[in-house]
Formats: structure tokens, sequence, C-alpha cells
């Protein structure tokens, strides 16, 4: 889950954590959380990747993690599956070994994609973004109707589990990681109306910390862990990532990140309400004087259209172009 550029070797501060897993009982395996931290760290293979030029460079993060997403709420590369609900094969004997909502874009089921061509590939695809309306979003792909197609028995127990962390503001921790958490930009995905203005990642978390944190150490949810942190800064490296003396005042900065998560259930962000089509109006009033403009093809009456996760493409306005 932690993908970096290393190929087939994993990062040395990974193992004695799977090391305690292994050695621990069924009943006393760590409740670190995961999720957390390959959070922390796709965010940051994102910011590290915006900035890359060479022709080497490389994504750093989750990115399975970033495509089941797309695929779930977006057309623009999905790959044309069979959606018929799950047949029983995938469903185990306990709560834990249901499939995921993922479980259908990974699964051995047929995948196809379209027949078209695309030879300067990463153009094509910020120009299909950039044309995207709201009309051709799923913007709750993981709502119960959604759920209830795809999995008729349910889905694993681990697709809710610290469900109460989904709108946390604590920050995110993993190795040299410390990512600012905002669930409150994405609030519509969640069935809530989207707050505006909202504060930028950068304002909740100063940029030294979030660039410059040296620590080895997963985190731990809701006990302490800060006693072991310091033994794998101070003796199990020599040198900080950037080659600046790895010194016990890390530990120091990073011990409010690592203590915020004794409270991360409770400090989480409160939706203003559920969303409505005259509230995402207001929204887009806001949004629309902010943001890039693009001159493109504009319909004189609106497609009526519901997005799918079964669209393969945006269709709909091409051929209502085509007939323009």
């Amino acid at each position: 889950m932690f993908k970096n550029g290393h190929g087939n070797t994993v990062d040395k501060i990974l193992m004695p954590y799977a090391r305690e897993i292994a050695d621990a009982y069924e009943d006393q395996v760590p409740t670190w959380s995961r999720g957390s931290a390959v959070l922390a760290a796709t965010y940051r293979g994102l910011c590290d990747a915006c900035i890359k030029d060479d022709d080497g460079a490389g994504f750093q993060g989750r990115a399975l993690l970033c495509r089941l997403w797309s695929y779930e709420g977006l057309a623009v590369g999905r790959p044309i599956v069979d959606h018929r609900p799950y047949e029983l094969q995938y469903y185990g004997d306990l709560e834990d070994d249901r499939p995921t909502m993922g479980t259908l874009w990974v699964c051995p089921r047929e995948r196809t994609w379209t027949n078209e061509q695309a030879r300067r590939t990463y153009p094509n695809f910020v120009a299909e973004l950039d044309r995207l309306k709201a009309n051709d979003v799923v913007w709750e792909p993981y709502s119960p109707q959604a759920v209830a197609t795809r999995a008729l028995y349910g889905l694993s127990s681990w697709c809710t589990s610290n469900s109460g962390l989904w709108l946390t503001k604590t920050c995110l921790v993993y190795d040299i990681y410390v990512e600012a958490h905002c669930p409150d930009r994405v609030m519509r995905q969640f069935g809530y109306q989207q707050p505006f203005s909202v504060p930028r990642a950068l304002d909740r978390i100063s940029r030294g910390d979030h660039r410059y944190f040296t620590i080895h150490k997963i985190l731990d949810l809701k006990s302490k862990v800060f006693h072991s942190v310091t033994e794998h800064v101070i003796f199990q490296c020599r040198l900080s990532r950037l080659g600046q003396p790895c010194l016990s005042t890390w530990v120091e900065k990073l011990k409010p990140y690592v203590d915020a998560w004794d409270e991360a259930d409770e400090d989480v962000f409160e939706p203003i309400g559920d969303h409505t089509d005259e509230w995402y109006q207001h929204f887009l009033t806001w949004y629309q004087a902010r943001t890039r403009i693009r001159v493109t093809y504009a319909e004189t009456q609106q497609v009526a259209h519901e997005a799918t996760s079964t669209d393969p493409y945006a269709r709909h306005r091409d051929e209502v172009l085509a007939g323009a």
C-alpha cells in the first residue's frame, strides 16, 4: 500500500511494523490507522508528482487508490466492465471477507477500453476533465443505493471501519509526510452542502511542517505511540531524507500532530445541511469567479443526463455537438 521508487524493495522503516503485526496474536494485532497513513502517502505522492518535469518522474503514492476513486466518479479514462452484482464466490464466511466497492474494477471480470486511440494522452485527458459538467459526475458513488445495487449481500466491514474519522480535521501523518485532511472541500461527496469559502490546505499546517518532517512512524489511532518514535528517528536513521541530521527536535515538532489523534473522532467538520440544487448554484456563483475559465461549446438546451459508474465516456455531449 505504500509505494515508492525502489521497484521490488520496501523501505526499512516499515519492517518493524510488519514484524509486530506478524508476531501478534489474532486478537492483539496493533490498531494503527492504516487508512490515514495510506492517504497521507498518496497526498504526498500527488504533491511531488505535480512539480516534477523530468521524463523519468513517477508517482510514488497509491495509484490504485486514485484510479478506483476516478473510476467511480468520472467517465474520463474509465474502463468498461460488467456491472452485475457480485456473485457468491466473492463472499467469505466472515464480514471482513466480503468484497468492497473497488472489487468491481480489479476482479477477474473482463475489462475493455474505448477503441479510440489517443497519442497525446495528457492533453486529451486534461481537455476532457475541463469539459466536465455537474451532471457528468457521480457525486455519491458509495451511497446506500449504489452499495445495494453492486453488493446484494453487503460490503466488507472494513469499508465502514472508523467512519467517525471521515470528517476529521486532524492532520494525517506517515513517515516524512504531514498532510492536511480537508473533507470540508468535498462535502458534496458525503451528500452535504459544500461550504464556501474554505481554508487552503497550507492554512491548516505550516509550509515548513508540511514539507520537512522526518519521522518514521505509522500513526497509532487512539493510543500513544510516542515512546517508539524517538527510537526510530534517533537510532534507525543517521540523516533525514534532506540530508540533515536526524535530531530529537523532530520528535518534539511532531508530537502535537501525533497527540491530536487522541481527539480525532471529536475534532470533525460539522455539515451545514444536506445538498440541494439551490445551494449548489450559490456555490457555483462563488466558485466560478475564482477558477479558470474555458471557452468551449455550450448547449442551447440542457442535455438530460444522470451520470452513473457505467458511463464509459461522456458521449451525450458529443452527440449534441455533432448535431449542432
